[in-house]
């Protein structure tokens, strides 16, 4: 694996992760939910849920993997 396929590959976890972040401190305004408790959960759904609706609608439709912060796959 190169240089570059490394920086994209760390790219497309770390998108996700800020997207399912910022998704979930979204979800959580206007209820009344302790964050201690929920927000790791919510955060780690809705990350593993948007990571794979992505994945799988860029098998179909290439450019939409910009959503992971990059439209080449990694090679490795």
């Amino acid at each position: 694996m190169g240089q570059s396929d490394l920086l994209y590959s760390i790219r497309r976890t770390f998108v996700p992760l800020i997207v399912g972040f910022l998704l979930a401190q979204a979800a959580r305004v206007g209820f009344d939910i302790p964050a201690e408790d929920l927000t790791g959960v919510v955060e780690s759904l809705v990350t593993g849920v948007y990571y794979a609706v992505v994945r799988v609608a860029e098998t179909y439709w290439p450019p939409i993997g910009v959503l992971l912060g990059a439209t080449r796959q990694p090679t490795y």
